[in-house]
């Protein structure tokens, strides 16, 4: 019998070990969501919903005719989405929040030199409301307009933290920045300063990332195959009434 007791009692202390390390690692596990449940990552997403967008029927088939039209076509779509029972607000963007967030570009800064202000940062395409869907807000200036303006200047809206980086001294509202090479992206005036926010997840612990905003009215690259973002007023989105 001392052999299986034995045996018995090495058993025990094996399970009792796991129970301890399962405890242990629940209760890792439960600290962790708590404190990223803590995080202000500047954004609300709640009642917020995203589809990936194709370009109107035979868009891509007369591509020249898509990047004449898309524009109108899409302020048109908004337009008729916002109208909807239940809904708030609606944008476009290059980009699904919280799942592919923009691209990384150099920024340099156009007036007083580029030698010590120019750094990286992550650039997304954005419509107006775009802020106000995914309740983060503008903390200077102002938001991009939907109504078609030939000849406005084009523009790009920053975070608070990138602000700072730029013109340490300063607001850095109505400064021009240049954005990577693309010759559309060489001269944006800072129309807007929004409050620190990140839809990224990549890094918990950087919630302050260097963003800047291009305007999706002003930039045909970025309207063909656009994600929609709905902010409702409730718990549900009828997708039926969306598609028609």
């Amino acid at each position: 019998m001392a052999p299986n007791t034995a045996a018995q009692k090495v058993l025990l202390s094996v399970q009792i070990a796991l129970t301890l390390a399962l405890i242990a690692g629940s209760a890792l596990l439960n600290a962790s969501l708590t404190n990223a449940y803590s995080i202000d990552f500047g954004v609300n997403p709640e009642h917020v919903w995203s589809a990936l967008l194709s370009p109107q029927p035979g868009g891509y088939r007369n591509p020249v005719f898509w990047e004449h039209t898309a524009a109108s076509y899409y302020r048109e779509l908004l337009d008729k989405i916002e109208a909807l029972p239940g809904v708030a607000s609606a944008s476009l963007s290059d980009n699904i929040p919280f799942f592919n967030t923009g691209y990384s570009a150099d920024i340099s800064v156009l007036e007083g030199g580029e030698s010590e202000r120019a750094t990286q940062a992550t650039v997304a395409g954005i419509a107006d409301a775009y802020f106000s869907t995914l309740g983060a807000r503008l903390v200077e200036g102002e938001d991009f307009e939907r109504a078609s303006l030939a000849n406005r200047e084009p523009s790009v809206i920053i975070s608070q933290s990138l602000a700072h980086q730029i013109s340490p001294k300063g607001s850095a509202l109505g400064l021009h920045i240049r954005i990577g090479t693309q010759p559309d992206r060489q001269r944006l005036r800072i129309v807007g300063i929004v409050h620190d926010m990140d839809t990224s997840l990549a890094d918990l612990n950087d919630t302050k990332p260097f963003l800047a905003f291009i305007d999706f009215w002003q930039h045909s690259d970025l309207q063909g195959y656009p994600a929609l973002l709905i902010k409702t007023r409730g718990n549900t989105l009828d997708a039926a009434v969306i598609r028609h």
